[in-house]
């Protein structure tokens, strides 16, 4: 799809409350393929919200969310499968290996199985845990974790990669970019 004209997030009038609580209030915005767009804003401005709406986690109350033209109510299997994620609160199991982690992963997102251990290696090496993923994820510093989750989210090559609050738990080396000045994405696809 990447060039045919279609927007890898294209987000129109997008509303979502909890009980009597507007978290989010007719937001529209569109993000291109192979565009990096970030999503800023203070502690309850309703960014993870929108980021679910993304993800298929929450339906749209109004409005709508098209992923690379799918609505997300009405074909979220087929946007998931679109879409790596890498979720604000941790989604590792400790009581597994970092391979066994991606692994586990690869299995969700239906990873062909004569695929599975090449993409785990290249997904856990984009990352550098050269010599790393066998031990267990219980032992891994809160930075390798973040990594970690970034390999799961990679490891079914995805063409949309949305992480929330990307940065937690990185040093500042490791959040930075090489040649960069900042950070700030939310959303890039490929």
């Amino acid at each position: 799809m990447s060039g045919d004209g279609v927007l890898a997030i294209d987000c129109r009038h997008l509303s979502y409350g909890f009980d009597q609580v507007l978290a989010v209030d007719d937001v529209s915005f569109t993000v291109a393929q192979g565009e990096v767009f970030g999503v800023l804003g203070p502690n309850g401005a309703g960014k993870t919200t929108t980021i679910r709406v993304i993800t298929t986690l929450l339906k749209p109350k109004l409005g709508t969310m098209l992923v690379l033209g799918l609505d997300t109510r009405r074909f979220p299997m087929q946007v998931r499968r679109l879409l790596g994620y890498v979720p604000q609160q941790l989604s590792i199991d400790a009581q597994l290996t970092g391979y066994e982690n991606v692994w586990l992963f690869a299995r969700l997102f239906d990873v062909p199985r004569h695929e599975r251990a090449e993409r785990i290696r290249d997904a856990l090496e984009l990352v550098g845990f050269h010599g790393v993923s066998g031990r267990m994820a219980s032992t891994y510093s809160g930075g390798m974790i973040r990594r970690l989750e970034l390999a799961q989210a990679l490891v079914n090559r995805p063409r949309i990669l949305v992480m929330d609050e990307p940065t937690i738990g990185l040093d500042p080396t490791a959040a930075k970019p090489s040649g960069t000045g900042s950070w700030s994405s939310a959303a890039t696809s490929a």
